[in-house]
């Protein structure tokens, strides 16, 4: 009796467990019950993404301003071109320098009105965490993370840090986010790189001259 309801326990458990996770930013059907077509949303933390629905590949709108779900802060917010289900998503990172923390990244899934908007839309929330490695102000979405967050299902960095994203996939949709990219250089930096290179062609050129 006992393995029989140890069996009925977890079988329980992987069934809440599955359809908790499947909801999570995963696709559900239109208005009009129709299901939504596979896309795949690449994104970084600095507002670039593109959104490939059926195929074709859209630029990915997004906004920087109060989070609409959570009335504390401002937010990196992506629009999406079709329904999504509601939910949060941690993105942990076992790649972090040491006294980080180890929640690196987050996902808010929501239908909501958008900073500037007048109707709800999909939105796509992109949290980052705030360290000393990572402070607040080095990409759009390092404004740290929210509460309540409350993820159903996570999905782990790869990578090198300062060159690493995740991949998360929710029945036929896939967002492939990119974390902590690395650092523009300062244009400070830019000009003595350009000038080195300028000497260097010019002393290149009176070689080849000389000669």
């Amino acid at each position: 009796m006992r393995v029989v309801f140890a069996l009925l326990l977890a079988w329980l458990t992987l069934t809440v467990t599955s359809a908790f996770a499947a909801t999570i930013g995963g696709p559900i059907t239109t208005p009009g019950g129709q299901p939504t077509p596979p896309m795949t949303v690449n994104f970084d933390e600095n507002g670039v993404g593109t959104a490939i629905v059926g195929g074709v590949s859209l630029p990915l709108a997004h906004v920087f301003g109060p989070d609409p779900t959570n009335l504390s802060g401002n937010a990196l917010i992506y629009i999406l071109p079709q329904p999504v289900s509601a939910g949060d998503v941690l993105i942990p990172s076992t790649l972090e320098p040491a006294g980080s923390p180890t929640s690196s990244d987050g996902l808010r899934f929501a239908f909501a009105i958008p900073p500037g908007g007048t109707t709800a839309a999909e939105l796509m929330i992109y949290y980052s965490d705030v360290s000393s490695s990572d402070p607040a102000g080095s990409s759009l979405a390092d404004t740290g993370f929210p509460s309540p967050f409350n993820p159903g299902v996570s999905a782990p960095e790869t990578g090198p840090e300062g060159n690493n994203g995740f991949t998360y996939v929710a029945d036929t949709n896939t967002y492939q986010g990119i974390s902590d990219p690395p650092a523009v250089p300062e244009p400070t930096s830019m000009t003595l790189l350009g000038s080195g290179l300028l000497g260097l062609a010019g002393l290149l050129r009176r070689r080849q001259t000389a000669r």
